[in-house]
């Protein structure tokens, strides 16, 4: 004995045949209900559908020199799937509801987000809305309806959005002005300060030509020096060499003078033999003393002007090295302030420019040009739910295979009962 029967192909298909009008008469009865289910007891749904197109706005950030002002959008950072969203936005939701008076139908803002349905189509900037209602027309006029209120409600949210960005603008704009004030006011008390950056080199370049003049005269002087030096040391040579007196012998009658004194004597020609000898001061040995004494003076003078004048060339560039470090110090310091009003400037010029770009965009209806209905949602002709043909061929499956357990249930019954052992469908 087995304890588990086994069923055989031949026993099935007796039991199938045995049992077909109980399964037909299941699978009927199974049709049957469906056909009145879907054709008078289900309300026929029909949907309604109207196209979007929609426009990704992303605020743009060129030529913006802060990231605060970067950080100040113009427009709602929406993508599609923003747009998709927002779609069913209880304030969109509303507004539908009140225009068409939806309400007095029943519906209610979590009824009608539950008929809406919002697609995007992959790869587009395409948005499908479909509602679905009893009423054919009623459907059309929510989908038109909510296309409609949507692209008014992006409009409004832009317009907010802007409003919000231009108040912050504005007070920022206060700051910017106060610190470019600032900014200018601490530069022009700079340019008021004695000994500026002008001043500083104007007397630079005077000192430079002073210098350069003091060393030509030094180099001037340099050589007058050494010519001087040259010639005195000539001129003392030749004073050395030259005899400081001049001895002459003369006889009487040679010095008028003397012959005239003893031309009454009574001797005279042996007077007149007489010589007399006299000591001369060298006319050249004069003429070069003096010449040595004039080219010591002048020396002297030529060194003591030297002197002086390298006295006064140290004294010019120490000041001049001195104008220099103040100058580089009051160019620094002209610099930083003068970058300071051109960053405080094109800071305040960014803001005004962008509380310009936020006023239009705060006047402009964004949301028209953001949001285009594509297409009008029209009454639909046929409905999508139920799908009669589909429920009855999933009824008239459903109901054969309910019949065909029940065959095997009353099969197995039958077989299994006292009566029915003489002859079992399970060997």
């Amino acid at each position: 004995m087995h304890d588990e029967a086994e069923i055989s192909l031949r026993e099935i298909i007796e039991v199938l045949l045995k049992f077909k009008g109980l399964i037909a008469l299941v699978t009927a009865s199974a049709v049957l209900a469906a056909s009145i289910a879907v054709f008078w007891v289900i309300e026929p749904k029909y949907e309604a559908e109207a196209k979007l197109i929609v426009a990704d706005f992303k605020p743009s950030t060129e030529a913006i020199s802060t990231d605060l002002v970067g950080g100040l959008p113009i427009y709602p950072d929406f993508t599609i799937d923003s747009y998709r969203e927002q779609l069913k936005n209880p304030e969109v939701m509303e507004k539908v509801l009140a225009e068409l008076n939806l309400s007095e139908l029943g519906y209610t803002v979590s009824s009608l987000s539950r008929a809406v349905s919002v697609e995007a189509i992959r790869g587009t900037n395409l948005i499908k809305i479909k509602v679905r209602d009893g009423s054919p027309e009623l459907a059309a006029q929510i989908a038109n309806a909510l296309a409609l209120n949507f692209t008014e409600f992006i409009t409004t949210l832009t317009q907010e959005q802007a409003s919000k960005t231009l108040d912050l603008l504005e007070e920022a704009l206060l700051i910017q002005d106060a610190n470019l004030n600032a900014a200018q006011l601490a530069y022009s008390n700079f340019l008021k300060q004695p000994n500026g950056v002008a001043e500083l080199g104007s007397e630079i370049s005077s000192k430079i030509s002073q210098i350069t003049s003091f060393k030509s005269i030094l180099a001037q002087l340099e050589i007058d020096i050494a010519v001087e030096t040259a010639a005195q040391l000539s001129t003392q040579a030749q004073l050395a060499q030259t005899e400081r007196y001049l001895y002459t012998t003369k006889t009487i009658v040679d010095d008028p003078v003397l012959y005239n004194l003893v031309q009454g004597q009574e001797t005279t020609g042996g007077t007149a033999l007489l010589e007399v000898k006299s000591q001369e001061h060298n006319p050249l040995y004069l003429s070069l003393q003096a010449g040595l004494s004039t080219r010591v003076t002048t020396l002297a003078r030529l060194r003591a002007q030297n002197k002086d004048t390298i006295a006064r060339l140290t004294q010019l560039q120490v000041r001049l090295e001195t104008l220099q470090v103040d100058l580089a110090d009051k160019t620094y310091q002209a610099e930083l302030l003068q970058r300071n009003v051109a960053v405080a400037q094109k800071s305040f010029n960014t803001y005004i420019d962008r509380r310009e770009e936020v006023r239009i965009a705060q006047s402009a209806k964004l949301g028209e040009a953001a949001v285009v209905i594509s297409s009008r949602a029209v009454a639909p002709i046929v409905p999508v739910s139920p799908k009669k043909l589909l429920t009855l061929v999933v009824a008239a499956f459903a109901g054969m295979m309910i019949g065909v357990f029940s065959a095997f249930l009353k099969g197995y019954w039958d077989a299994t009962t006292p009566a029915g052992r003489s002859r079992p469908v399970v060997g």
